[in-house]
């Protein structure tokens, strides 16, 4: 079977251009995949932010007044009511969100930029290059 002329791979030479290019992709590939995992072990310890504030939510205070929580500090337990307990989980649950935010931004940044590299290459190289992820 005879491949029409624009399926041809045809040898190109690769320039320090072509080759910088290239490499770049790479490094961004690898980037998005940690950046993503990042978010994935983030999306988890959300997860047990939610539990947690679900746990707090069903707990009832010693009702003596007498804080009903313990928090790890470090490598120690202090004693806190549920107020302060759910604003602290609050705060880390507003953390995670804002993380995977700014996490996700840089994937779309990095996606873009791989796009264009992709269009570069894609247009020297046709199918004599793979550069699908």
């Amino acid at each position: 079977m005879m491949l029409s002329p624009a399926e041809e791979e045809v040898e190109v030479d690769v320039r320090l251009e072509d080759q910088t290019k290239i490499c770049e992709f790479g490094v961004l590939n690898a980037r998005v995949s940690e950046l993503r995992d990042e978010i994935k072990a983030i999306k988890k310890t959300m997860e047990t932010y939610e539990d947690a504030e679900a746990e707090v939510s069903l707990a009832d205070d010693a009702g003596d007044g007498a804080p009903a929580f313990m928090l790890m500090l470090g490598e120690s337990f202090v004693e806190v009511g549920e107020e302060e307990i759910t604003e602290r989980i609050e705060k880390l649950q507003e953390k995670g969100t804002a993380k995977i935010a700014e996490l996700s931004e840089q994937i779309d940044v990095a996606e873009a930029r791989m796009e264009a590299l992709k269009k570069d290459l894609y247009g020297r190289f046709g199918k004599s290059i793979n550069l699908e992820a």
